[in-house]
C-alpha cells in the first residue's frame, strides 16, 4: 500500500537497509514501485503465518548474511504494513528510536496486557547485540508460523518481548 511504500522511502532516506518479506502476492504495480525503490524484496506464500512468519524469514536472512561482520548490523526493525505514517512524524520517531537503543536494547510501539505483557509486533527494533543473542536466534528457529492469531500472539510476540524477558538483554 502506498502507506507502507513511504515508510520504505523514509528509511532510506535516513540510511537504513531494507528487506521487505510480503505475506502475499504483489500487483505488477506494486513490484514496479518497489524496484524504483532499490531494496531488497522477497514474497512468501500467501497469508501463511501473519507478520511474525515473515519476520521469521526476514531474521533467518539478516543473521546468515551478517553473522560473520556482526558489526556491519546497527539494529534490526521489525515492522508490518499496519502502522500509520506521517512522513514528519515517522522521520521524528526513527530518530528517537534510534536514540533510544542508547539506554534500550529493544523497543517497540505499543506494550499490551493481553495474556501477559509483551509488545506488539507492528514496529520493534533490537540492538545488533539483541539481534545476534542465541536466545533470540533460537526464538526465531525453532517458532512455527501459524496463520492462527493467538498462536502469533502467545507463541511469537509474547515469547520473544514478554515471557523470555527481553528486558534482560538490556
Amino acid at each position: 500500500c502506498e502507506n507502507f511504500l513511504k515508510s520504505i522511502e523514509i528509511l532510506k532516506n535516513l540510511g537504513y537497509s531494507v528487506l521487505e518479506v510480503n505475506n502475499s502476492k504483489m500487483n505488477l504495480d506494486g513490484i514496479s514501485k518497489i524496484k524504483a525503490l532499490q531494496i531488497n524484496y522477497l514474497e512468501r506464500s500467501p497469508g501463511y503465518g501473519r507478520d511474525i512468519a515473515a519476520y521469521k524469514l526476514g531474521v533467518k536472512i539478516l543473521y546468515e548474511n551478517f553473522k560473520k561482520d556482526q558489526n556491519a548490523l546497527r539494529s534490526v526493525i521489525l515492522m508490518n504494513d499496519s502502522i500509520l505514517v506521517v512522513r514528519s512524524r515517522m522521520e521524528e520517531f526513527l530518530r528517537r528510536v534510534d536514540h533510544a537503543h542508547g539506554v534500550n536494547a529493544v523497543v517497540g510501539v505499543t506494550e499490551t496486557e493481553q495474556f501477559h505483557h509483551h509488545l506488539s509486533s507492528w514496529f520493534l527494533s533490537f540492538t545488533s547485540s539483541v539481534f545476534f543473542d542465541n536466545r533470540f536466534q533460537k526464538f526465531w528457529s525453532d517458532y512455527i508460523p501459524l496463520q492462527n492469531r493467538i498462536h502469533s500472539i502467545k507463541n511469537g510476540e509474547d515469547i520473544v518481548t514478554g515471557k523470555q524477558n527481553y528486558r534482560d538483554w538490556e
